[in-house]
């Protein structure tokens, strides 16, 4: 199963944008340690009024692009990813009640259509990291679990997960670590459990492990990654 999760900007607020620098992700195989490839957030600029996520192979070549709009702030915002190796493409259009779908698995693949309700626990691609941080206290120090379902476009359809904590790590409580699993049996046999580290300061993603929401040519199947987030400062010539 194709199923993807990729936690893009992460944002402090809307009124932060301007001045939030750009992150850098690090995908390295979750197995081996070997980087697989990068990835570049780029703040909309005067020309592009959508937030651009570039995937990059080692040897910098652009692998993907995805595209993210304004209502990246929301749990459900609309995104545009265009796989050039393979010509898979996905694109979700959000408004305030529905998800519109569109999906081609590579460049010859008949593309599929299809619309989903929202819901308000539906999370849909980078709009997990919205999802979180609305929901912080309740994860965080209430120790609740919390419904998700999570948009699959590769399927058409959502699919139930839960959200929790995992216990505080005396020896650093500068992090909070969040665990996202399958709600079904049959589906955790397929799809492992997504983990997520935050700064517990500034709520900013700094991990990512679970799978990628780019595939592997060899095997058809999504990368299995940690990605390691860091903040740059304003790039040059890039």
């Amino acid at each position: 199963m194709k199923l993807r999760l990729c936690l893009a900007l992460c944002l402090l607020g809307e009124d932060s944008l301007a001045s939030t620098p750009w992150v850098i992700g690090e995908a390295l195989d979750a197995e081996t340690g070997e980087l697989l490839y990068t990835e570049h957030h780029h703040r909309p600029t005067d020309e592009r009024t959508e937030f651009l996520i570039e995937y990059r192979g080692p040897s910098g070549e652009v692998w993907a692009e995805k595209y993210l709009g304004p209502d990246l702030q929301t749990s459900t915002p609309s995104f545009t990813l265009n796989d050039l190796r393979l010509g898979e493409y996905t694109r979700v259009q959000t408004d305030s009640e529905h998800a519109r779908v569109t999906y081609r698995e590579d460049a010859e693949a008949r593309t599929e259509q299809g619309v989903v309700a929202l819901a308000a626990n539906l999370v849909i691609d980078a709009g997990f990291d919205a999802f979180v941080r609305s929901h912080w206290t309740a994860l965080a120090t209430d120790n609740q679990t919390l419904p998700v379902q999570f948009l699959v476009p590769a399927r058409l359809k959502t699919y139930d997960f839960e959200l929790q904590a995992t216990p505080v790590d005396d020896s650093d409580t500068r992090l909070r670590k969040f665990v996202l699993e399958p709600a079904g049996f049959l589906l955790s046999m397929v799809v492992p459990p997504f983990r997520l580290t935050y700064a517990s300061d500034s709520r900013q993603l700094m991990r990512f492990e679970g799978l990628s929401n780019l595939t592997d040519p060899d095997t058809g199947k999504p990368y299995r990654v940690r990605i390691e987030y860091r903040v740059s400062g304003e790039p040059t010539g890039d």
